[in-house]
């Protein structure tokens, strides 16, 4: 299995829910462990711990999660976070990884709008007290915008 020919390699059904699964903001954690090897926590019906190791000319040398599948070599989980290994290479597969404020800026800065807006309501949703106080700041900095003049008849 290769990260440039995941179409290929992997379950056409598998590999379809494990991009819906990316792009919709399922991981929540994506962690560099070592050189090549990525941990990551993958939400579906429950979170699931997923570990993947790639080879630096993307060769997938192994892959586990905590889910019960078992009717192939590889889950929608780990789909999922094969995706994104794909995508955010200089990221997650290199051993000087940045940490901290760096690596979240550059994460950040990588992501699709799609994907901080997913990421975005994900955090609104556990801090039950962030989201009530953020909607209220967001309303009236809305609300004193000043309004585009109507033309009088």
């Amino acid at each position: 299995m290769h990260l440039d020919t995941l179409a290929a390699d992997l379950d056409p059904v598998v590999l379809a829910r494990g991009r819906a699964y990316f792009r919709e903001g399922r991981i929540s954690r994506l962690d560099p462990v070592g050189p090549g090897s990525v941990a990551a926590v993958v939400q579906g019906s429950a979170p699931y711990l997923t570990k993947v190791e790639v080879a630096a000319d993307g060769r997938v040398l192994s892959s586990r999660c905590s889910c019960p599948y078992d009717d192939g070599p590889v889950c929608k989980h780990v789909a999922a976070v094969l995706v994104a290994c794909r995508g955010e290479r200089r990221l997650t597969l290199t051993p000087d990884v940045p940490t901290g404020n760096a690596r979240l800026s550059a994460l950040v800065a990588a992501a699709s709008p799609a994907q901080l807006a997913a990421l975005l309501l994900s955090l609104a949703e556990r801090s039950r007290r962030w989201l009530p106080a953020s909607a209220s700041s967001w309303e009236r900095a809305k609300a004193k915008r000043p309004r585009p003049a109507t033309p009088r008849s």
